[in-house]
């Protein structure tokens, strides 16, 4: 069965916002920065363009992390939960 474009939406944004939490403050220069931003733009078109709220982008991350561990049969911990980076 093929998932939904909503589905696929959400794991893209949970993807783009999890690579900007872990690698976006390891760079060290504006110039690095911006660099960064632009190939993130260039693999997520869709969902690397800037966003107002993130509040919504780890919303998006709590529940395609929830999804994914209801489809593969694993218990949703709210342990786990609370390691995603707020």
């Amino acid at each position: 069965m093929k998932p939904s474009l909503d589905y696929m939406n959400r794991e893209e944004l949970s993807l783009v916002y999890a690579i900007t939490c872990v690698l976006g403050p390891k760079m060290s220069t504006p110039e690095d920065q911006t660099v960064f931003r632009s190939v993130l733009r260039d693999v997520f078109p869709a969902t690397a363009r800037p966003h107002s709220g993130k509040a919504q982008e780890r919303k998006e991350l709590v529940l395609a992390l929830k999804d994914h561990l209801a489809q593969n049969h694993l218990q949703i911990s709210e342990d786990l939960i609370s390691k995603v980076p707020k």
